[in-house]
C-alpha cells in the first residue's frame, strides 16, 4: 500500500518495490536514468551527423551545380506557395536572370577569394615540418575542390 502526505493509505500496492530493499531500487533508478541519458546524447550525435550530412551535400550540390539552384528554389516556391503556372514561370525566369547576376559576381570575386586562401595556404605550410605539408596539402587540395570550385565559366575553361 502506498502512503499518501497526510499518512493515510489508498490502499493501492507498487509492485515495484515488493521484495526489493530500498538500496536495490535505488540503483536501478540511477540505472534507468543513465541509459535514458546515454539513448538522448546518441540519439542527439546521431541527428546531428544526420543533419551535417545533408547539408554537406546540398550545400556541395549547390556550389558545384549552381545552374541547377535556381530551379531547384522555384519548385520549392512552387510547392510551398502553391504557384500558378503563369507565376512559377514568373518566379523561375527572375531566379534565372539573378542566379546570372550572382554568377557574375562570383566570377569576379573568386580570383580574390582563391589569391587569399592561397596565400594562407602558403603562410601554413611554412611553419609545418615536411609530413605536415604533405597532410596539409591533401587537406587543402581536398578543401578547395569541395567547397571553392571555380565557377561555371572557369570550371569549363579548365
Amino acid at each position: 500500500m502506498s502512503t499518501l502526505p497526510d499518512g493515510r493509505t489508498d490502499g493501492s500496492v507498487d509492485s515495484s518495490s515488493i521484495g526489493r530493499p530500498a538500496g536495490k531500487r535505488r540503483r536501478r533508478r540511477l540505472l534507468h536514468g543513465l541509459l535514458a541519458l546515454v539513448i538522448f546524447v546518441a540519439g542527439a550525435i546521431t541527428g546531428g551527423a544526420v543533419t551535417v550530412g545533408f547539408l554537406k551535400h546540398h550545400v556541395h550540390q549547390i556550389l558545384t551545380h549552381p545552374d541547377e539552384a535556381a530551379e531547384h528554389v522555384a519548385s520549392r516556391l512552387r510547392s510551398r506557395l502553391d504557384l500558378t503556372d503563369l507565376q512559377f514561370e514568373q518566379v523561375r525566369s527572375i531566379l534565372l536572370r539573378r542566379h546570372a547576376e550572382l554568377e557574375d559576381i562570383r566570377r569576379e570575386v573568386f580570383p580574390r577569394v582563391r589569391s587569399e586562401l592561397d596565400a594562407a595556404h602558403g603562410e601554413i605550410a611554412a611553419v609545418l615540418n615536411e609530413q605536415q605539408r604533405e597532410q596539409w596539402a591533401d587537406h587543402y587540395d581536398y578543401v578547395i575542390r569541395t567547397w571553392f570550385p571555380p565557377p561555371p565559366a572557369e570550371a569549363d575553361a579548365n
